[in-house]
């Protein structure tokens, strides 16, 4: 078995924080223009693979990411990785250059 990555540990988390079957996700997918079987979806929680562009995107549309948090990927020694990018800090309010 695989590493874990951050990112199938943030599938993960997601999955279980909406009580979502990896069956009613992979449906899910294909409501948001992906297409992923359960199975498929097990292998990128345990990360042994990871999802394409087009399920990456679906991902984003499912879990209803807000605008500042991104899913990303990227590829490393001829491996593709997914990873999630937190909402970045902004300026607090009163704060700014004179």
């Amino acid at each position: 078995m695989a590493d874990r990555t951050p990112f199938a540990a943030w599938l993960i988390r997601q999955r279980e924080d909406r009580r979502t079957s990896m069956r009613a996700l992979s449906d899910a997918l294909l409501n948001h223009g992906g297409k992923a079987s359960a199975a498929a979806i097990c292998e990128w929680e345990s990360g042994e693979s990871s999802p394409t562009l087009e399920n990456l995107a679906a991902l984003a549309r499912v879990f209803d990411l807000a605008d500042d948090e991104r899913l990303t990927m990227f590829d490393l020694a001829g491996e593709r990785h997914c990873e999630v990018l937190p909402p970045q800090p902004g300026p607090r309010a009163g704060e700014g250059g004179r």
